[in-house]
């Protein structure tokens, strides 16, 4: 086993700009600390001593992540082509007035014919002529 260094008062590591100068020296101190523990202990572990300190997350731990269930990161709704799809909501809820993801993306051309018939007002036959001519892609 190494020896034990105590970091806080090792003078290279004393101020901002000698961590920098060091910074391979402390890296290497730090993998060799942490390379035989569960990052969840490294993050208990610090924080008890005031250290702010969080486990980088896997693409996976994002969806079983206590803090980011606690939030409601992900809403889960169903898309008509993917299934069922997680959608990132916002970091920040309003109390007042709480937000919500009610659709998935529309599908291609998913609203054509809202938009041309009703918004823009095309006829049945400028509609068919645009289909027929490609102008206007079936979602």
């Amino acid at each position: 086993m190494s020896p034990r260094i105590c970091l806080s008062t090792d003078p290279r590591f004393a101020t901002t700009e000698q961590r920098h100068e060091n910074e391979s020296a402390l890296n290497e101190i730090i993998a060799n600390w942490t390379a035989n523990q569960a990052a969840l202990s490294v993050t208990i572990l610090l924080q008890d001593k005031g250290i702010c300190a969080y486990p980088v997350n896997t693409v996976a731990d994002v969806f079983t992540d206590p803090q980011l269930q606690e939030l409601g990161t992900w809403r889960w709704r169903r898309h008509a082509e993917i299934g069922l799809l997680a959608c990132n909501f916002s970091p920040f809820d309003l109390c007042e007035t709480p937000g919500e993801i009610y659709n998935t993306a529309p599908l291609f051309g998913g609203d054509n014919d809202y938009v041309y018939r009703e918004l823009i007002g095309l006829s049945e036959a400028e509609m068919d002529k645009y289909l027929k001519d490609g102008v206007i892609g079936i979602g």
